[in-house]
């Protein structure tokens, strides 16, 4: 394994609410072909609806043109807050349910075990890459991204309810096509482990409010985590199915792979 390769310049925003919102830049990485994919034009975060002030107009600063909300429509049930201020572009969402929702707590009631836990994840992660809902959320991802790359700045983010397992998903298969380190799309991956205690709090208020006492410390803890083991099944998934993450998202997307690597030097610097 080689040394990780971070973002140049800060790999997440200098608002003190971004941490807790998982908002961060998903550019900047070094690529195989040398050159760099470029920052400010592909961002990841967990829902932003109850962000404050701090980061009242944070969309419309970064320019974002195109949302995907991989969220399902009973995730979607807080009205937009500050951070939508300006925002005029667009919002993607798929429009089938497969009830894989990662963090659920049902399933995790009658959990003893951290190990438990991290294999209910891993299962999740093996079933989200031909989950329809998945599915139709990483071909809106693709094809903004392809969009976007078209123009000189606009930008695109990408998100779910805590930015951690859906949205980590997506964009590691997106940097892999791009052509990103693998040892650095792990790094991005599990920056959501070093985003700050809020983050946690954040999630956890919205996802259960007041019933936050019904679960030990130490399981909001792991679910609110990401583990290598967990994008490791996915990707093995997608490896014997499709062979690769490029060729995932050229199935998904209908491009082939010469269009993904036109792509992919647009985003570059």
């Amino acid at each position: 394994m080689r040394d990780t390769v971070r973002p140049e310049g800060s790999f997440q925003l200098s608002s003190p609410g971004a941490a807790a919102y998982n908002l961060r830049e998903a550019g900047g990485f070094a690529t195989t072909s040398g050159a760099r994919l470029q920052t400010g034009r592909l961002f990841r975060s967990g829902q932003l609806e109850t962000a404050g002030t701090d980061l009242a107009g944070v969309l419309a600063a970064l320019r974002i043109g195109t949302i995907i909300d991989m969220r399902t429509d009973a995730e979607r049930n807080t009205p937009r807050g500050v951070a939508f201020d300006g925002f005029d572009g667009r919002v993607l969402s798929p429009d089938c349910e497969d009830n894989t929702i990662p963090h659920a707590v049902d399933a995790f009631r009658g959990l003893t075990s951290n190990d438990q836990v991290m294999a209910h994840y891993c299962s999740i992660y093996r079933k989200l890459p031909e989950g329809p809902r998945f599915r139709q959320a990483a071909q809106h991802y693709v094809t903004a991204v392809e969009q976007a790359s078209e123009t000189e700045d606009e930008a695109v983010l990408i998100h779910c309810f805590a930015g951690k397992d859906r949205t980590g998903l997506a964009v590691a298969l997106l940097h892999l096509a791009l052509g990103v380190h693998e040892d650095d799309v792990y790094a991005n991956y599990l920056q959501t482990n070093d985003m700050g205690a809020e983050r946690v709090e954040v999630a956890m208020t919205a996802l259960l409010g007041n019933r936050q006492s019904r679960f030990p410390d130490w399981m909001i803890a792991e679910v609110m985590a990401v583990r290598p083991e967990y994008l490791a099944n996915a990707l093995e998934v997608i490896g014997r199915n499709y062979g690769s993450a490029a060729q995932y998202l050229a199935h998904l997307s209908g491009m082939d792979l010469a269009r993904i690597e036109r792509m992919a030097e647009r985003l570059t610097a």
